[in-house]
């Protein structure tokens, strides 16, 4: 079953999930009702939602990546790790 993979798989699911919709928004605002109703565990959620924060730094790396500036690359990768490091 989807709800029972371990939290890193569900930290996957939630960066990929937002890669694709390109919004951490739109990801949480349509996990959130899930959990609500029952359909998705609090304990599932979560892991998503970190998943989500660091799946949102994909489009920052790939705006920089167009312009191959340093500068532009180099904010995007301190986003990104940013958003790892305050997960863990």
């Amino acid at each position: 079953k989807a709800t029972q993979m371990n939290d890193y798989a569900a930290m996957l699911v939630g960066m990929v999930m937002t890669i694709v919709v390109q919004s951490s928004s739109v990801s949480t605002s349509s996990l959130t009702p899930l959990c609500g109703v029952g359909l998705l565990p609090l304990e599932k959620m979560l892991p998503m939602t970190l998943g989500a924060n660091i799946g949102t730094t994909a489009t920052a790396l790939i705006a920089a990546l167009s312009t191959y500036t340093f500068g532009a690359i180099h904010i995007s990768l301190c986003h990104l790790f940013f958003n790892i490091f305050g997960i863990l």
